[in-house]
């Protein structure tokens, strides 16, 4: 549970500099954008492998 705590605060934090930076470089946001899509699936993978252990 901690865990999931943990990534839910990153999540946030992350927004809100996405937000910051789509005002400011949309180019920027469109790398952060794609960042934002992958990064969730990797924590999901990472909470999949740590159940099964």
């Amino acid at each position: 549970y901690k865990e999931v705590v943990i990534i839910n605060t990153n999540t946030g934090l992350f927004w809100y500099n996405l937000n910051f930076l789509i005002k400011n470089n949309w180019r920027a946001s469109l790398v952060l954008a794609a960042a934002v899509i992958l990064a969730p699936i990797a924590y999901i993978k990472v909470i999949a492998v740590k159940k099964l252990i």
